[in-house]
């Protein structure tokens, strides 16, 4: 079974179990808002057709379908600067230890260009980056040296290793979400579309928000979050049987009702955005409107088979109850709870137009 290549917040990966047992058989896979596509990459049709309103979400799967040479090498290059801070934590630990053990000003200069010159000063894609990489560092350097300060207090720190990770892999993101907000998708899509692969894979909780001004601002995920490898996704996103199921898919950018087709032997599996205050879809509000628009879509359907997984409420309780139409419920526990935007123990509904 393949995995999603990557991360997406509320991904359907931990309720396989309760929903593959309830996919019927079919030929012909459609998936209106696919997202991470953790169910797309489960299943076994001989066609599949996925669709998301993200450009940068559909352009992943059709640039790593094309093996975009472009897109790769920045892939490439993105994971070589990331493998970077390995070399480079040692040198961040010892500024570290030196903070820490001689109680030294937390804001005096240090001289990071020297320090780092060999790792990241050569790199194609900080070219243009390498004072706003500079001034992240020494920001969020001396933020952490406040903290562990203050932990000093009370207790020994023995985890500077890892803090010092942590504090370049935040600086390097930091970065990449400035690169990511000053490149256009139309005139770069390959490098747009590489930082928002990053983005996703080590903002906090996968959480992707925008501010007033359509800026992408979700920080960091952490220092657990720096050990991980992106080499490994670009082993993934290269390999013969990922590239082979996209070539059997058509991929399609916009409406959910422009990808659903009302024939035989086809399945169609929903994960829309949830009824909820907080409810935007690639910034685009996805409101009551919208959801009643969506079931209005599903009762013209009277060939192919679907199944929506929606969180219960009240309004889409209402919103749901027809005559041979089913629901499934479940508990779904969120592992993060993002403002308190999503209690921690949730009641799901799986809804088909087919008995299981």
């Amino acid at each position: 079974m393949l995995k999603p290549l990557f991360k997406y917040p509320g991904g359907k990966a931990s309720e396989l179990k309760y929903i593959s047992p309830l996919i019927p058989e079919h030929k012909v896979y459609i998936e209106p808002f696919v997202g991470g596509g953790a169910i797309y990459w489960s299943d076994n049709a001989r066609k599949y057709i996925i669709n998301d309103f993200s450009s940068e979400v559909t352009a992943i799967y059709s640039l790593v379908k094309n093996q975009d040479p472009v897109f790769l090498n920045y892939f490439k290059q993105l994971s070589a600067l990331w493998d970077c801070k390995q070399n480079s934590a040692n040198k961040i630990e010892l500024q570290l230890i030196d903070y820490l053990s001689n109680n030294n000003d937390v804001y005096k200069k240090i001289d990071f260009n020297s320090i780092l010159k060999d790792e990241f000063n050569n790199s194609e894609l900080w070219s243009e980056y390498h004072e706003i990489f500079t001034y992240e560092l020494e920001t969020i350097f001396n933020r952490k040296v406040q903290n562990l300060k203050r932990i000093q207090e009370k207790t020994l720190v023995t985890n500077l290793e890892e803090n010092a990770l942590g504090i370049l892999g935040a600086a390097i993101y930091m970065t990449v979400r400035r690169i990511y907000n000053d490149t256009s998708i139309d005139e770069q899509p390959q490098l747009k579309t590489v930082l928002f692969f990053f983005l996703r894979e080590y903002s906090y909780s996968s959480m992707f928000r925008y501010n007033s001004f359509g800026k992408f601002n979700v920080p960091f995920g952490g220092n657990s979050y720096a050990k991980k490898s992106l080499t490994s996704r670009y082993e993934q996103i290269t390999a013969p049987n990922v590239i082979s199921k996209l070539q059997n898919t058509q991929i399609k950018t916009g409406d959910f009702s422009d990808s659903i087709e009302d024939t035989d032997d086809t399945f169609i599996f929903l994960d829309p955005p949830y009824d909820s205050n907080f409810s935007t879809y690639n910034q685009k509000e996805f409101d009551k409107k919208e959801q009643i628009r969506l079931r209005d879509t599903l009762l013209t359907i009277k060939h192919a088979k679907w199944m929506i997984v929606i969180k219960n409420t009240e309004f889409i309780s209402d919103l749901y109850s027809y005559d041979n139409w089913y629901k499934i419920t479940f508990d779904k526990s969120y592992s993060v709870n993002f403002k308190n935007r999503n209690n921690q123990l949730t009641e799901h509904v799986i809804i088909t137009n087919y008995q299981v």
